[in-house]
């Protein structure tokens, strides 16, 4: 995302004068997302082990960018078992949510993403505060909609997406079974 890429280069480039060491990991982070998608995603798959390592990173970056005015939270387990995902699956569920994660100043703006793994079964649940929704016919962006035949072409009858806002909390519930 090349909107992503201009702002996360633009914060950097702030905190380089304040806080060089955190300015530093910040490039390294960078770096690591870039290597990733140029050097890890070549075939048709890459361990889960990467695809969060990659959500680690970004997410870094995104805390870095947002600041205290976000209250974020990422929840894993401590062992991440191998096993094998398409690359790219869970990172646009999470950009979801910080793109469209809510900007008052009356609440506190809040992401908690929680994976977890277990006997081939990865479980992705992404909550985010956002705004009342001024169109009520009910669609969801073109994103998700892409994210869900991705999903039927990659794992037909082996996953769930389920999409649900409720009081201002957005969430999104992705299963995949193996």
């Amino acid at each position: 995302n090349p909107h992503f890429l201009f702002n996360t280069l633009n914060s950097i480039h702030v905190i380089m004068r304040h806080d060089v060491k955190r300015a530093e990991r910040s490039l390294m982070e960078f770096s690591g997302l870039l290597r990733y998608q140029l050097y890890e995603c070549d075939g048709p798959s890459t361990t889960l082990e990467k695809e969060v390592e990659f959500l680690r990173n970004y997410i870094a970056l995104e805390r870095m960018r947002h600041g205290d005015e976000l209250e974020l939270t990422f929840d894993l387990p401590e062992v991440i078992p191998y096993q094998q995902i398409a690359p790219f699956v869970l990172i646009v569920l999470v950009e979801n949510a910080f793109k469209h994660v809510s900007r008052s100043t009356r609440q506190r703006n809040r992401i908690t993403i929680h994976l977890c793994c277990g006997a081939g079964r990865i479980e992705l649940i992404v909550e985010n505060t956002c705004e009342p929704r001024i169109d009520q016919s009910g669609r969801k962006g073109i994103g998700l909609e892409n994210v869900r035949r991705r999903l039927e072409l990659l794992y037909p009858q082996r996953h769930r997406l389920e999409l649900t806002e409720q009081e201002q909390i957005f969430t999104a519930h992705l299963i995949l079974d193996p």
